[in-house]
């Protein structure tokens, strides 16, 4: 019976390794203005998402009435940004500083996907999250996986 029981737990444990779940970050993107003449859209995360970003994944925000717009990430940024490095980075970081509560990663999209084209005001700002690959199922077992 025992025999039984631990070949059971077994076969569980090696069939939910293979099951295959989405790995997705959630955040906010905020339009900047980092000069005069510029906007630039900001995807902010959680640190945790670090390790698994990276240029190319796709971001998809929720625009309210036009619905999800779905942009390329074109850069990840190494240093994380607090409110200190907001407040000497950009023109009018008030947008910024309303959604750094503590540090956070910050990916640089795309403005454009296809024939589809964000133009944003300064200072919007749009829930989002990010595709970040799978992970296995077995892995929400473990914290760090």
């Amino acid at each position: 019976m025992l025999w039984g029981l631990a070949l059971v737990a077994v076969v569980g444990a090696l069939a939910l390794g293979r099951v295959r779940v989405p790995r997705v970050a959630s955040g906010v993107v905020v339009a900047v203005q980092p000069a005069a003449d510029s906007v630039t859209l900001l995807l902010l995360l959680p640190p945790a998402a670090r390790s698994h970003l990276h240029a190319g994944q796709l971001a998809t925000l929720d625009t309210g009435d036009a619905g999800a717009f779905t942009l390329a990430i074109a850069g990840v940024e190494h240093s994380l940004l607090d409110a200190p490095a907001a407040r000497r980075r950009f023109r009018a970081p008030a947008s910024v500083l309303a959604h750094l509560e503590s540090p956070r990663l910050v990916a640089r999209l795309e403005r454009c996907t296809g024939a589809r084209c964000l133009t944003p005001q300064p200072g919007a700002s749009y829930a989002a999250t990010a595709a970040l690959g799978t992970r296995s199922l077995a892995s929400f077992a473990l914290p760090r996986s």
